[in-house]
């Protein structure tokens, strides 16, 4: 992927080119295997579904490296309530499960979107049943 290629750059503010790039080598070293998942599919989903994923992660990874910058993201990370309480103002959220190794893409709506993009991936089921 390419600076070009990130689609969420209007949800960063003040950071440059060379930040995005930065980031995009990152997430790419991080998650070489995971970017080569839906081999099964034919083009152009295939190609799409990794660009998709790309983007994800490259914006979890700029979220948690500048939080101060997001903007226009505003939510409880996507995690589902499991219970609530008005009056005493309580809030639980559901655990979402996740391999020790995915367990981080957890900490922002944007990881908890690639991580169900990894979980339903095709090659997991050949490898993990």
């Amino acid at each position: 992927m390419i600076y070009s290629d990130f689609t969420y750059g209007d949800h960063f503010d003040g950071l440059t080119p060379a930040d995005i790039t930065a980031a995009i080598g990152v997430v790419e070293t991080m998650f070489y295997g995971a970017l080569l998942c839906w081999e099964v599919f034919p083009e152009p989903p295939r190609t799409n579904m990794r660009l998709l994923l790309n983007n994800l992660l490259v914006a979890w990874y700029l979220s948690n490296i500048y939080p101060t910058q997001v903007r226009g993201i505003v939510s409880n990370g996507g995690l589902p309530l499991s219970s609530k309480s008005i009056g005493g103002t309580s809030v639980s959220f559901e655990n979402i499960d996740a391999q020790p190794g995915m367990a981080q893409l957890k900490t922002n709506t944007f990881g908890l979107q690639a991580l169900s993009m990894l979980q339903s991936a095709p090659e997991r089921y050949f490898v993990y049943g």
